[in-house]
């Protein structure tokens, strides 16, 4: 399968993420505080397993805010669609560790539980 890529729903300007599952960050000139400015050269993420849950995340940053994304929800949100009310995202058959769109779906609690 072809990777594609497009931007991660609320961080468009500054990280990717690929219908394979892999999250990448933009090549991008970040200013510093002291007024000077660096080029920040993009690269793929490399996910850690949560502690708790064992799926995978990346740490997304912009500045001072930073945040820990689950790569699934990145992939379904930025691939499928919104979440629908009620929904979350469930793994297919390739299990966890398989983040592509094509492993994911929306689906009910009870559902992904079974």
């Amino acid at each position: 399968m072809l990777e594609r890529w497009c931007g991660v729903i609320g961080w468009e300007e500054l990280y990717q993420v690929s219908n394979l599952g892999c999250v990448r960050s933009i090549t991008r000139i970040v200013a510093a505080k002291n007024g000077s400015t660096r080029r920040h050269t993009g690269r793929v993420l490399t996910p850690t397993p949560n502690s708790l849950s064992g799926r995978l995340q990346v740490n997304l940053s912009n500045g001072p805010i930073r945040k820990f994304a689950y790569v699934h929800r990145l992939v379904a949100e930025a691939w499928i669609g919104p979440c629908p009310d009620g929904m979350e995202v469930c793994h297919g058959p390739a299990g966890m560790s398989d983040n592509a769109v094509s492993n994911l779906r929306w689906d009910t609690r009870s559902s992904n539980a079974k």
